[in-house]
């Protein structure tokens, strides 16, 4: 082996073991026109599908979408009340009813063998804006959230689990049959909270798009919550 050729060969590795990610932002419903992400004519490509934003606990995020200063809010977790009473606790502005929130989780004792749960700012802006609520241990935990008095709560939260499968369109020379279709083996079927992480062969593919479906949390959950898988696409040369 010549030298030019060793170093084609290593520089095809490195790329093929740090592929370039990109996070597919819409992964609802078939794909349409160009959704999804280029492959860059890489004829290796891996898929990562993350149910949980952390593997080993369940993520909520709990968010004061209008803030009442003389509300009373409950948070329930698999079934136990943590409530916060703005009025009584003479919360001066949204911030002190996100801290008060966050410490009445704390401080119940069923809600606090379940979860911990911290007032955070996560736009940067040295503004406390959500409480970010996280699992102690694997097992799921149900959320639910009710306010009185002219507060407004909202919430995000990881999956229980997912279905997915996999669209590719092709690519290549001369007449090239155009829009999207699922590839043998592209059903990729029900996804844990583990996750999923797969390299696949997209050689002579074009952009690809993962469609999860049948998105579910805990049998628990309220109405308002609302689930947020994501999903990660890297195109990289092949071995």
């Amino acid at each position: 082996m010549n030298i030019f050729e060793l170093v084609n060969r290593l520089a095809i590795m490195l790329a093929a073991r740090a592929p370039e990610w990109a996070a597919q932002l819409l992964f609802t419903g078939a794909p349409k026109d160009a959704a999804g992400i280029s492959l860059q004519n890489s004829p290796k490509t891996r898929i990562v599908i993350d149910v949980r934003e952390q593997v080993h606990a369940r993520t909520a995020r709990l968010y004061l979408d209008t803030a009442h200063l003389t509300s009373t809010y409950t948070i329930t977790l698999s079934g136990n009340d943590a409530v916060y009473d703005a009025d009584a606790a003479g919360a001066a502005d949204a911030e002190d009813v996100l801290e008060g929130i966050a410490q009445a989780i704390t401080n119940e004792s069923g809600t606090g063998m379940l979860v911990t749960a911290e007032a955070l700012d996560e736009d940067g802006d040295d503004v406390l804006d959500v409480v970010r609520i996280q699992g102690i241990d694997e097992a799921d935990f149900a959320l639910d959230f009710a306010a009185v008095g002219g507060g407004v709560l909202a919430a995000t939260a990881d999956p229980a689990s997912v279905s997915a499968r996999l669209y590719l369109t092709a690519r290549g020379r001369g007449t090239i049959p155009a829009g999207w279709r699922v590839p043998a083996g592209g059903d990729l079927g029900e996804v844990t909270w583990r996750g999923y992480d797969e390299r696949v062969d997209t050689a002579g593919h074009g952009r690809a798009y993962v469609e999860l479906y049948d998105v579910t949390g805990h049998a628990d959950d309220g109405a308002g919550v609302s689930l947020v898988p994501s999903v990660w696409i890297g195109p990289a040369v092949g071995e």
